[in-house]
Parts: structure tokens; sequence; C-alpha cells
């Protein structure tokens, strides 16, 4: 579970804190202050960002010392926390194996400082003024807040109604953590009438050596010429073929593409460029759209796409674009040998999706292919 706490929360716990090793699912992401009770106690207010369940827990065990700073321990964050969400939970009448299921996945916290969620911590900010008016116990009030209609990601939702449905979504959310994926769409630049592109997610801590192997994969390229990527001014390729791309026009040094990932020209460029065969010059136009979270481990996917590869050395855009239109006129002078030539072809450069995902199986994990020219 990540909760990402306010300045004054996160200066109490600063000792404990970690950065989040992945992203997480929203419905494990709490965002938390604190605030002081009539006799001066610190409390700690928590809401889910996915739901805007609503929780009060005070920051230190019944009978403890609260200058003893004991509650800033590991069991504090263990014991005091994820006990707090399951008295919660237990007073709205959850489930108790769902609960059970939830809080085992939630069972490693991380704290962040600050917050991507700012307008969950505003609301949170705004319940915090309710709390110090006189009324019911703190846990008891935090409930009352949850049952009241909220509106999120423009949704009207009761928070203990939308935590619920979280919790009986078993089975579906099997861990806290997961990974974020960038979605991108990779267009081969063939000119009309010819259509042939690629859907993929692919980590964004891929290396752009890898995604060169994943796109080789997708458009069932044989690897068989040069390659780089362009991104800006940028050229972007692999270390031993630096020199071959001297003749490029951008003045920047070149960039080695097993040191830089998708995630890091996601972060500066909608949208870049993969060319392969300097010959041929087949342009490959690479477009990110949305990020997406997957659970740890997920394979690179295609998952969706259109048009059939052109062959190897056939010339480029024209030259491919020329012997489809020679291929439909069986009158042609020239039909017979271009049919010969392109009959023996592999496969693999027609697109069959489950083809293309058994080969993308593992591929993270395999080891860089070696070049022989």
């Amino acid at each position: 579970m990540l909760i990402e706490c306010s300045k004054r929360l996160f200066g109490d716990l600063a000792y404990r804190t970690l950065r989040p090793s992945a992203s997480y699912d929203e419905k494990f992401i709490w965002v938390a202050t604190e605030f002081y009770g009539e006799g001066f106690e610190q409390w700690i207010l928590m809401a889910n960002v996915a739901t805007g369940f609503c929780v009060a827990t005070p920051m230190e065990k019944e009978g403890e010392d609260p200058f003893s700073f004991s509650h800033l321990t590991e069991k504090y964050d263990n014991e005091i926390i994820l006990g707090a969400v399951r008295q919660a939970f237990e007073r709205e009448g959850f489930d108790q194996e769902l609960i059970d299921e939830y809080l085992n996945s939630a069972s490693d916290i991380r704290m962040a400082s600050g917050t991507e969620h700012q307008p969950m911590m505003n609301r949170l900010n705004r319940w915090n003024k309710l709390f110090l008016e006189e009324g019911e116990e703190f846990p008891v009030r935090a409930s009352q807040i949850s049952a009241k209609a909220i509106r999120i990601d423009g949704k009207q939702i009761v928070p203990r109604d939308a935590m619920r449905e979280v919790l009986e979504e078993k089975g579906k959310a099997v861990s806290a953590e997961l990974t974020p994926f960038a979605t991108m769409k990779v267009t081969l630049r063939l000119g009309a009438p010819y259509t042939v592109y690629r859907n993929l997610e692919v980590p964004l801590d891929t290396t752009l050596g890898k995604l060169h192997e994943i796109i080789q994969v997708a458009f069932g390229w044989e690897d068989a010429h040069l390659h780089e990527f362009t991104a800006g001014s940028y050229r972007i390729g692999p270390e031993e073929e630096m020199e071959s791309m001297m003749f490029s026009l951008s003045r920047e040094e070149p960039i080695n593409e097993d040191e830089i990932t998708v995630g890091e020209i996601a972060g500066s460029f909608k949208r870049f460029t993969y060319t392969y065969d300097f010959g041929d010059n087949w342009e490959h136009l690479i477009t990110f759209s949305k990020r997406v979270l997957r659970p740890l481990g997920s394979e690179v996917t295609c998952t969706g796409g259109k048009g059939d590869t052109p062959w190897e050395d056939c010339g480029g855009a024209g030259g491919y674009q020329y012997m489809m239109e020679v291929l439909e006129d069986p009158e042609d002078e020239e039909y017979e040998g271009i049919r010969e030539w392109t009959s023996d072809d592999s496969l693999s450069r027609l697109f069959f999706i489950d083809s293309i995902n058994a080969e993308l199986e593992g591929i993270l994990s395999r080891e860089k292919r070696r070049r022989f020219w």
C-alpha cells in the first residue's frame, strides 16, 4: 500500500519513508494528513484515492507514551495503519474474507512525500476541518463522511459503497504493486493506399535497444540491416553502429540506445521515429498514447494492428508500391520475375497477432541479439 503524506506528517515519519519501487493500483493508494484532538493527541486522517473512503486513527497505540517515539517504527506502520483500515472496514460490515485479502495485498506499506493526487488531498484537508467540530468520536465521524456522496473523476459515488465494490473484486487485484507500461502505435510510413501499423504495450523501463528488437518481431523484419531512432534532433542507436550514422543531418552526438528508456523518451516527446535499413529506409512513426498499469512481470504485448510488412530489400516504399502494382497485373512483363522473387519469402512478415505475441513472450529477459556485420 502506498501512503502519500502531507509535508508535516511526512516529517514525522521521514526516517521510515521509502520511495515506491513501482506504480500502484489506485485502489491501494491512500493520501494522509494529521490533526489534533481536544487533548492535543495526534491523529492520522486517510482517504483512499480510488474511492474516497475515509479512515481516522490515533498516532499512538493505547497506553503508549506519545513522547517515546516508539510509534514511529515499522511495527507502528503495520499495526496502526492496517489495523485502523481493518476496523473501518469492519465498522461498515464488509466481508471478513475480502478484508483479509485486501490487507494481505496491502501489507507492504510505502510512504511518499507530497502527492500526485492533489484533488483527494484537498478534499482530505476540507474534511480535516470537520473533525474540529463537536460530534461523534473521530472513527465514527470518518464513517459518516464515507457515507456521503462525492464526485471522483466526474462520477458521483458514495465512498463506502465504492470501497465495498473494490473489496468484492476478489481475485482481480492479486498484487497491490503494478508496473507502468507505455501504449504506442508504430506505423510504417508507406503512403497510400497501404496501411501497416502495430499497437504495442511496453514497460516504461524498456531500453530503446530492446524496443528495436520488439519492433523487429512486431513487423517481421529480419534484423539484417542498420537502424536508428530519432527524437527531435537526437539520434539514438546501437553503440557499435554509431560511426555508420555519421551521415545523419543531425548535429547532435548520437546516444547509445541501451542507455535510454521508453519512459525517458515519452517524458519529452509525444512521437519519435525508428528507421530500419538505411538503403530501403523503412521509417516507422512511433506515437505514444496513454500509460497503463500491468502486474509486475507482464509481457510485452501486441494489442492490435493492420497490414502485412513489405519484403526486405524490395527498394523501400517506392519499390514496394511498384512491386505490388506489378503483382496485380499478370500481363506485366515483370510479373513472373517479381512473383518468383517474393514467393519463397518468410510468413513472418504477414500480420498474425497470435504469432507476434508468441515470439514477443520473454523478449525482455533475452540476451541482446548478436550482429555479424
